[in-house]
């Protein structure tokens, strides 16, 4: 009887062991559970300085907890951009396509803040002009959007391509030449494309067409000018301009002479021309100069000088002097030779067309 108390006693105490461990268990999950418990959750925005209208409102989810390293963040990058001004987008008056030069493109706004303003850029953001509507002069990517204070909308963004409906192209035999047995030029186009639809003004001529096919191009014989710049009077071109141009291409310089540049004051008289074509076009206009094909240094500079002092666009063929793969080589005549060729006659309306955007 003994024995069988000292068994039972002895199952006692491995009952009480056990449940000491349960309830220490029980306890340890419980605390562990609470700590769960105890973690949160945030959503911090992180709000833009004045960044233009480049900034964006990103969203970072930070999950900290008291139980674990409080240095740990994941970001999660945001997949659209928010405002920082939050107002409607504005617009402009005309869609993406192709416009006539001058004209008018006004922004327009649901909804204005008050002291908010309307401004655009033609630069990519660079540079922002307070205004309502501008003229169209160039072409490109315009943006818009709303300012208030310190703070800005998102931008709009609409491109348009210039058409024109009135060009004069003001050039030399590389514009056009006709027949010469003397130096074995038997054709009627730009010296030396190989055919009519290969020279710089019927290349020039389509892509014109391609914006506004009704365009009107008239060809001006430069050669005059080149030739005797410091004795005629410019009313000779009357007729090239009665007509008021929206685009001007001086494509003249070949026949300067390089040496007589400072003698003649050529800077002068191109300028005088420049300006006189400006008298005589249409009140919102453009004019693209052009350096020569050949090398001449001293009426390069004058072009160039001229040019950017009256902010006009300038086609610069400098990368195309003296290259042979440019040139007429398949002429005997060096005269003739030293024209463009097909390829020569494809870069010079390609950098004038560039220019004329």
């Amino acid at each position: 009887m003994i024995w069988f108390i000292d068994v039972l006693a002895v199952i006692m105490e491995i009952r009480w062991f056990y449940s000491v461990l349960l309830i220490m268990y029980l306890a340890v999950c419980g605390f562990f559970v609470a700590g769960l418990q105890g973690c949160s959750s945030t959503v911090i925005p992180i709000h833009p300085g004045t960044v233009g209208p480049s900034s964006t409102t990103s969203t970072v989810s930070s999950t900290t907890c008291s139980c674990s390293s409080p240095d740990v963040t994941t970001v999660v990058t945001p997949s659209t951009r928010n405002d920082s001004l939050m107002v409607p987008l504005p617009r402009f008056s005309s869609d993406n396509g192709n416009l006539p030069i001058g004209t008018l493109i006004r922004l327009l706004a649901d909804s204005i803040p008050s002291q908010g303003t309307l401004e655009y850029s033609a630069d990519g953001g660079a540079q922002w002009i307070t205004a309502s509507q501008f003229v169209l002069k160039n072409g490109g990517t315009y943006l818009a959007r709303i300012r208030a204070g310190s703070r800005v909308s998102r931008s709009k963004s609409a491109t348009f391509n210039l058409s024109y409906s009135n060009v004069v192209i003001m050039g030399n035999s590389i514009m056009l030449l006709g027949p010469d047995a003397a130096v074995g030029w038997p054709y009627n186009h730009g010296m030396a494309a190989s055919a009519p639809d290969k020279d710089f003004v019927h290349l020039l001529t389509y892509q014109l067409q391609q914006r506004l096919p009704s365009v009107k191009v008239t060809l001006s014989g430069g050669y005059l000018f080149e030739s005797s710049y410091w004795k005629i009077t410019l009313n000779e071109y009357d007729h090239s301009f009665s007509e008021k141009p929206d685009l001007t291409v001086v494509r003249i310089a070949e026949n300067v002479d390089d040496n007589q540049v400072s003698t003649r004051n050529f800077e002068v008289y191109y300028r005088q021309l420049l300006t006189y074509i400006a008298d005589h076009s249409a009140t919102t206009h453009k004019i693209v100069c052009t350096t020569s094909f050949w090398d001449q240094p001293h009426v390069d500079a004058v072009i160039r000088k001229v040019a950017a002092e009256k902010g006009y666009p300038l086609a610069c063929l400098c990368d195309l002097v003296n290259k042979p793969e440019y040139r007429a080589s398949q002429f005997s005549d060096p005269g003739v030779a030293a024209h463009p060729n097909d390829k020569g006659m494809a870069e010079i309306a390609r950098l004038i067309w560039e220019k004329a955007q």
